[in-house]
């Protein structure tokens, strides 16, 4: 019964999301349009000339906890290309924020809720030999995940809900996240702060995967171990900060707290785990304009 009802979820996700993408193809033939049918300029037009505008390149650091037995922090710095106006602030039709891609098909222009394809990249993944409690299992490794969102944005606050299922077929399972976030501005826009509460549910596959035992890995260290589905809660904000009308700096750190269909499993030795990361960026079209909000 259990299988049966995660193929039904698979199955409504992914025909969700190809009805999506069926609608937003005839919404993104009229926004590739140069002009739309008032004269001005089409969506993508819109989206591309605010971009190239806005989009800044520099090196990001990120510090990670993995609840893993054995792992500790990891800081790692990444060069990043990103466009520094948080998405909940425009109307731009796709948006990559962390690993979350969201591709807005209704515009919330015209309507405080909106409907999205999204993508996620979940990069939860072990090397067993790296990892001396590990030894003898297969190594975990990262998933493409894809289904759809929706949201309701007003006057200081958002919520976001969305779904995705595993393309990739690697832990066959589902992740779901709703979240209520707060987002401000200060100093003339500046300053942007998006605190907000997010909680995310796995499947008991996406569990058993990146948190199970399995019968031919098991020790008497190591017991058998077959997790159901997890709820974490998540708290966390992200930012950014133009100092200067060239330059900037954006962050985001978050706190997991874990399910005990995670902290359960004898791989997992802590109640939460941590990430974050700060990055150092420039304006790629950095003209003499005065820095405007």
């Amino acid at each position: 019964m259990t299988d049966v009802f995660r193929c039904g979820c698979c199955r409504l996700l992914n025909a969700a999301a190809i009805a999506l993408l069926l609608i937003s193809s005839v919404a993104l033939g009229q926004g590739l349009a140069p002009r739309d049918e008032t004269g001005e300029p089409g969506r993508w037009a819109r989206y591309w000339e605010d971009l190239k505008d806005d989009i800044y390149v520099g090196v990001q650091v990120s510090f990670s906890q993995d609840p893993y037995i054995g792992d500790d922090v990891d800081i790692l710095p990444l060069p990043r290309p990103e466009r520094l106006e948080d998405y909940v602030f425009n109307d731009d039709i796709f948006s990559v924020r962390e690993r979350l891609a969201w591709w807005r098909v209704h515009d919330p222009l015209d309507s405080p809720f909106e409907f999205a394809l999204v993508g996620l990249l979940d990069t939860r993944r072990y090397n067993a030999s790296n990892l001396e409690f590990f030894e003898g299992m297969d190594d975990r490794k990262f998933t493409l995940a894809g289904g759809m969102g929706a949201a309701w944005r007003g006057d200081g606050v958002f919520v976001e809900a969305w779904g995705v299922t595993d393309w990739l077929e690697r832990s066959e399972g589902q992740t779901y996240a709703v979240s209520v976030g707060f987002p401000r501005k200060f100093f003339d826009g500046r300053l942007e702060v998006i605190p907000h509460l997010d909680v995310i549910r796995d499947s008991p596959s996406v569990v058993n995967y990146y948190y199970g035992v399995r019968r031919e890995e098991a020790t008497p260290e190591r017991p058998q171990f077959e997790g159901e589905a997890s709820n974490t809660l998540r708290l966390a904000t992200r930012g950014s900060f133009r100092f200067a009308r060239c330059w900037a700096l954006t962050g985001r750190f978050l706190a997991d707290f874990l399910d005990d269909a995670v902290t359960d499993s004898p791989l997992v030795d802590r109640d939460f785990a941590w990430s974050g990361n700060i990055s150092f960026v420039r304006r790629l079209r950095c003209g003499k304009e005065e820095l405007t909000p």
